[in-house]
């Protein structure tokens, strides 16, 4: 029985004994009693009223706390560094603190209640519409977005699903980090590991990585390629001459001839100095065929080679000698196939001008080049 119960009963108690005061005098025990109880339950109120006032200081304390702990969690997530923003699961925005305003370039006002994917880049839209429904509970992503004044930039996104805020059954929680300088460093190192900065072009090292490749494919589905040694004559003599700035000049515009006699999946790379090889993979799966085209394509670059540049008003004649080399063809090993074209290439030179050589058994290796 509850206080209230105990009270009403109590009370029905001294209306009983008032109703019985009328009929017959009144017994003092039972008085007694009554009086015993109403106190008893008194004392039982006073105590009930003492712990609910406890619990509504608690209560109200605690209230208080979690007041404080969201206001300081609202000045982090504003004074954070990093972008924050809070989406539900179609990625419609709540909340977007200052840094998130600043990334996109936009007022934070304006972000409140927008979809997040008009934020993105059009080329990203469709991949960050299939991540958002297949997230798993967190995941990091990379995407271009669009800001206010026009920039593309790269962002990495950290997205959380968090339950229970917003009244929401799924809530992302997403960390935005802008990384376009450290992405076009990234690219930085990269271009000047694989490429030549005077002619664009592939350098040694990213030769080899796809030589490496196309010559296991080739071994494993007995499809003929090739490789083509080129050297560049009277090269040598136009740097005596005219000096090396003059050579520098000559040399990306050897390099765009070079790609224009190519097919898409052909590869050109600055080898060294005035020497530049050019990879021919899935030629044929007859080596005839394969000694043909290859020849083919050595002779349309002879003959673009042989065209004059013109150089700061001055007409440059040069030649070419090549080499090929054809794999894999009984070949081992890349380095095996690289001592082929070179030598094919060094015969091309030594015995005649504007020449091209396909390398043959007889031929010795010149071991001191490659």
């Amino acid at each position: 029985m509850d206080i209230f119960s105990e009270i009403e009963a109590v009370y029905q108690r001294a209306l009983l004994l008032r109703q019985r005061a009328t009929e017959s005098p009144v017994q003092p025990e039972l008085v007694e009693d009554a009086l015993r109880e109403l106190l008893f339950v008194l004392e039982e109120l006073q105590t009930s009223q003492e712990e609910l006032r406890q619990q509504n200081q608690q209560l109200i304390a605690a209230r208080h706390q979690v007041e404080l702990e969201r206001q300081n969690y609202q000045v982090l997530f504003e004074l954070a560094p990093d972008g924050y923003l809070v989406t539900n699961r179609q990625g419609k925005i709540y909340q977007a603190n200052q840094a998130a305003a600043e990334l996109f370039s936009i007022p934070k006002s304006y972000l409140i209640n927008k979809p997040l994917m008009v934020l993105i880049h059009e080329s990203n839209r469709q991949l960050f519409q299939t991540l958002l429904l297949t997230l798993n509970q967190s995941d990091d992503w990379e995407v271009f977005i669009n800001k206010g004044n026009g920039d593309k930039r790269t962002l990495a996104l950290s997205v959380t699903q968090v339950k229970g805020l917003y009244d929401q059954e799924d809530t992302l929680l997403w960390l935005a980090r802008d990384i376009t300088e450290r992405k076009l460093a990234e690219a930085q190192i990269h271009y000047l590991a694989y490429y030549d900065s005077l002619t664009n072009l592939p350098n040694r090292y990213l030769l080899l990585e796809h030589l490496e490749n196309t010559f296991a494919l080739a071994k494993r589905s007995y499809h003929y390629g090739a490789l083509l040694f080129i050297d560049l004559d009277r090269f040598k003599t136009i740097n005596d001459s005219c000096g090396h700035d003059f050579g520098d000049l000559l040399l990306p515009q050897v390099a765009m001839r070079l790609q224009q006699s190519l097919r898409q999946t052909d590869m050109v790379a600055r080898f060294r100095g005035d020497e530049f090889v050019i990879l021919l993979p899935e030629l044929s799966y007859q080596q005839e065929i394969a000694a043909l085209l290859s020849q083919n394509i050595a002779e349309k670059i002879l003959t673009s080679l042989t065209v004059p540049f013109m150089l700061e008003q001055q007409e440059v004649i040069i030649g070419a000698s090549i080499g090929i080399a054809l794999f894999p063809d009984g070949i081992e090993s890349v380095n095996e196939l690289l001592k082929q074209g070179d030598t094919a290439m060094y015969y091309a030179k030594k015995y005649e001008c504007n020449k091209i050589c396909l390398f043959e058994s007889k031929m010795q290796f010149n071991q001191e080049r490659v």
